[in-house]
């Protein structure tokens, strides 16, 4: 599949995931054929953000796999089916477009299926040293 939202092509997208629930991962290319460097989103149908990558002018980016930008979510989808996935950019306006969801079940995908999602440690607002513990309030007493 190649998708066309202005200087941008997307091509080969597919998701992989062991099921529903589960680490996944969005594989294939992004190429920006325009003069101008471009930053994409990748979204799925339920408004999860899988990602931000910046494509130089003129150049392309891998996604997933060892040598390309990892962009990790949580699947939404069971391997075996298809997950809508929006795509856009600030010039060229945003799609919406199926991508398969595959599992380790084909031999060049085995090594390629995430064992870990996305990190959601939350972190420390600036300034605030993480390790202070919190002080009690006091309270008014009746006596």
């Amino acid at each position: 599949m190649r998708v066309g939202l202005g200087d941008l092509t997307a091509e080969n997208l597919l998701v992989l995931t062991s099921g529903e629930g589960e680490p996944a991962s969005l594989h294939g290319a992004v190429r920006n054929r325009g003069g101008e460097d471009l930053e994409v989103t990748f979204t799925l149908e339920d408004g999860t953000e899988v990602g931000t990558v910046e494509v130089a002018a003129g150049d392309g980016v891998l996604l997933g796999g060892t040598d390309g930008e990892q962009l990790l979510f949580t699947a939404t989808d069971v391997p075996g089916s298809t997950t809508d996935l929006a795509i856009s950019t600030a010039a060229g306006g945003a799609e919406t477009v199926p991508v398969p969801v595959l599992d380790g079940t084909l031999p060049e995908y085995a090594d390629e299926v995430p064992t870990e999602g996305p990190s959601t440690t939350p972190s420390a607002p600036t300034g605030v040293d993480p390790t202070l513990e919190p002080t009690p309030t006091p309270t008014a007493t009746e006596g």
